[in-house]
């Protein structure tokens, strides 16, 4: 009988202990206020514009579009929601037939098409945490379980978000080998680009989860465009292939114009990094910059910068035609743009060659100067100011020229975009420097204000143009390094 009572008693503290712990599981599975904010809010913001333009390249240029605008890491562009508690996913590549760079616009990708069962699937993998990603991670509740196939999706596609945003805030292995911080870079974003193909797989054929469709879009472009920088083609063809997907998926979604702006500051930055020996990269940037303007005119601000820094950084690389394609398009698609407005007088300027010259203005010593004055002799225009540290560097050839060719009827004729009068007029004594200087003393004509830099887009100097006996313009932008030989071509005219 002791026994028996024995066992029974053992039996009711079993039982007792079950349902308490069922107890406690269930509170911890109960989701705070916090907590459902952070999940409601879980999804990337906008990528913020590479480039501050020039204002522009592409320019972007600055160019650098302006050459203007440093090169922003992808992994800026996306902020980190708060509070995520992240898991580390598989590190292999989403499948996807490679094709040339000359052709990205005709590539597939494998993102949009892998079923949702699969990514289903695939997300437990992504439930096991790393050891560096769970170091620090704070204890949190578990969440309810989804009852719904939608909930089930949309709670899969959130573990995987928060997944990536705490791996891309996992700190990199203390070392100072560039190769092996390389490596883990690449490691880091095959993760992220294995998770967010998952994620996208997940939402991509819900209207209610666009909101997870679009931070996993943000971050799958953005660690494509890290792992499209170290030069893989495989990685480039990855990045335009998955852009492409998703314009063909909703031409008129965020996600599509996201993407395609990805592809634009990838290629911006290595117009920045390789223009000199690559000029197809600037060809490349503006041929995007055209692209996103002609595919989503609704994104106005970013379409118009990018066509501003793309003109820009191909002018400067003495592409004109691009230049003038870039601007064109510029005034024809957004008009009333401040861009579209100063192109104007940029696309006079790179039109120049073949027209007569209209210049004329006051002198720093009172007079005034006109072309028609120096009708019948070659001419040479400078652009110049006090302190531009490239007309200094070129100062002693361009007055050696000057000298070697004025008994052959050369003329000089320049415009200061100083503001300082007195400036100018100490630097022409300190050089000897006899030639007409056109100078705007009115505060609100002087230094770049001057008309005819305004009306002509001359944004850099020194510029020298050169013209002929007739009166027409032959160049308007030069090699300092050949001015004795082109020079000499114009006098011989």
């Amino acid at each position: 009988m002791l026994t028996d009572r024995a066992g029974l008693f053992r039996f009711c503290v079993l039982g007792f202990s079950v349902v308490l712990v069922a107890m406690l599981a269930g509170c911890g599975s109960q989701e705070t206020g916090a907590d459902a904010s952070v999940r409601a809010t879980t999804s990337a913001p906008d990528a913020s514009e590479p480039p501050a333009a020039p204002q522009q390249s592409p320019e972007r240029p600055s160019a650098r579009i302006s050459q203007e605008q440093p090169r922003q890491k992808a992994a800026d562009s996306v902020q980190a929601a708060p509070g995520l508690i992240l898991a580390a996913g598989s590190k292999k590549m989403p499948s996807a037939p490679a094709a040339p760079l000359s052709s990205p616009t005709l590539l597939p990708t494998a993102s949009i098409d892998r079923p949702a069962d699969v990514a289903s699937r695939e997300t437990d993998r992504a439930r096991t945490v790393s050891a560096t990603a769970t170091d620090s991670a704070p204890a949190v509740a578990e969440p309810i379980t989804p009852t719904t196939p939608q909930e089930v999706a949309e709670q899969h596609a959130e573990s995987l978000l928060m997944s990536i945003t705490r791996l891309r805030v996992a700190s990199l292995p203390e070392t100072n080998d560039p190769e092996r911080l390389k490596q883990a870079r690449r490691e880091r974003n095959l993760e992220i680009v294995d998770m967010a193909t998952q994620a996208i797989a997940l939402t991509h054929r819900d209207p209610k989860l666009e909101r997870l469709f679009d931070a996993a879009v943000q971050y799958l472009m953005n660690a494509q465009m890290e792992l499209a920088l170290q030069g893989d083609p495989d990685d480039i063809n990855a990045l335009y292939e998955h852009a492409e997907a998703l314009y063909r998926r909703d031409p008129a979604s965020r996600a599509a114009a996201e993407a395609a702006f990805v592809v634009a500051r990838f290629v911006y930055a290595n117009a920045q990094r390789f223009a000199d020996k690559e000029p197809r990269w600037l060809t490349e940037y503006a041929r995007q910059a055209r692209l996103y303007a002609a595919r989503f005119p609704q994104q106005k601000a970013r379409a118009a910068t990018l066509l501003w820094k793309a003109g820009r950084s191909c002018e400067l690389h003495g592409l004109a035609e691009e230049a003038v394609a870039c601007y064109e398009t510029l005034q024809e698609t957004f008009p009333d743009t401040p861009q579209a407005r100063q192109a104007t007088a940029l696309i006079r300027r790179l039109t120049l060659e073949g027209e007569s010259l209209n210049l004329a203005g006051p002198t720093l010593d009172g007079h005034f100067f006109s072309m028609d004055e120096l009708r019948g002799r070659p001419v040479m225009v400078v652009f110049w100011t006090t302190t531009a540290r490239q007309f200094l560097e070129h100062l002693p050839r361009l007055l050696g020229v000057c000298s070697q060719y004025k008994p052959q009827g050369l003329a000089v004729v320049s415009v200061s975009l100083d503001t300082d009068p007195k400036a100018v007029q100490a630097f022409l004594q300190q050089y000897r420097i006899d030639w007409p200087v056109i100078f705007y003393t009115e505060p609100q004509h002087s230094g770049w204000n001057n008309p005819i830099a305004l009306y002509y887009g001359v944004l850099d100097v020194p510029q020298v143009w050169l013209v002929s006996r007739a009166g027409k313009v032959v160049a308007t932008r030069i090699d300092w390094y050949r001015l004795d030989e082109l020079v000499g071509r114009l006098v011989g005219r």
